[in-house]
């Protein structure tokens, strides 16, 4: 009798877990939909739109507006094949611009596959250089293709689209370390804003608080994919995020994203959104007004 009833708890237990997760999976709330195709495929369409791409490890930012198209890192995957299936879904056969933030597997092992697959006008990184294999395969691609390269400092704009401003922040001088160098991005179009953090950490945030730039946003990219040596409070009163995207990271280095991260982003009233839990995630903007998008709908509430 007594195992019985066990059975049946546990059974319940579990009925009970699954109806709060189906729950949190189907609630959609008025400011995040799901992807439909036609938001994403309309080469003709004026509006900026910015998709933070589910590689499984490491960031991939795909950026479009028109026929122009930039793509800031690629996942670790060096095959492609986490990214590529997504561009070719979004109909994208050649980007303008392919940025690397730093040299490590995370941000450039997708781009050896991409570069084997699509045409790249133009590969941009801080200057770096590393021994990995990851590193020198992508060297030997560029190369193989004859694909433009150019180093980017903070300083430069790219000129990406008359009506988008693209800002490089960072590096300034190298430094030898990935974090302090990596690079960082602020794109603004008209009333909307961006800033692509990288790998960069707090050193790296005191450094652009220290520099004057305007560093308040609509959308943060988060650094460092959320480490605990990520966002630090002053750094988030300058930016001042609606939204704060993380892309997931290497575990085994360090917890990511850190509770105290999470905390600290929660306490800015930032919407949190995590390729691991959302899926693909897009931003589509008429520089005025903007829609969020993501592949998994969960009530954001339940991860902020």
């Amino acid at each position: 009798m007594n195992a019985n009833i066990l059975i049946v708890f546990i059974s319940t237990f579990v009925v009970a877990i699954l109806v709060v997760s189906v729950a949190g999976y189907m609630y959609e709330p008025h400011d995040m939909r799901p992807i439909p195709p036609e938001e994403v495929i309309d080469h003709n369409d004026t509006n900026l739109k910015v998709h933070f791409i589910d590689v499984e490890m490491g960031n991939a930012i795909l950026i479009s507006i028109q026929n122009r198209k930039m793509l800031i890192d690629a996942g670790e995957n060096r095959l492609g094949t986490d990214i590529i299936p997504y561009l070719y879904m979004n109909d994208i056969t050649n980007l303008d611009y392919m940025i690397a933030t730093n040299q490590e597997k995370e941000h450039i092992g997708g781009m050896i596959g991409i570069l084997s697959k699509l045409l790249v006008e133009q590969y941009m990184d801080n200057g770096n250089t590393d021994t990995t294999e990851s590193y020198e395969t992508l060297m030997h691609m560029i190369e193989v293709t004859n694909t433009n390269t150019t180093i980017i400092k903070k300083g430069h704009t790219i000129d990406f689209h008359p009506d988008v401003v693209v800002e490089v922040l960072n590096p300034d001088e190298l430094a030898g370390d990935f974090t302090r160098d990596s690079v960082i991005i602020k794109m603004t179009y008209n009333e909307i804003s961006f800033l692509f953090m990288g790998n960069a950490g707090f050193e790296t945030e005191k450094e652009l608080l220290d520099s004057g730039y305007d560093l308040d946003v609509d959308f943060l990219k988060v650094g460092r994919y959320g480490s605990k040596y990520a966002c630090c409070e002053q750094f988030l009163d300058a930016v001042n995020p609606r939204y704060s995207i993380i892309q997931e990271g290497p575990h085994e280095e360090y917890i990511s994203p850190h509770p105290d991260t999470l905390d600290r982003l929660r306490q800015k009233n930032s919407v949190i959104l995590r390729n691991e839990f959302h899926g693909h995630i897009v931003i589509n903007t008429d520089g005025k007004n903007y829609d969020t998008f993501t592949q998994n709908v969960f009530d954001h509430r339940l991860f902020n």
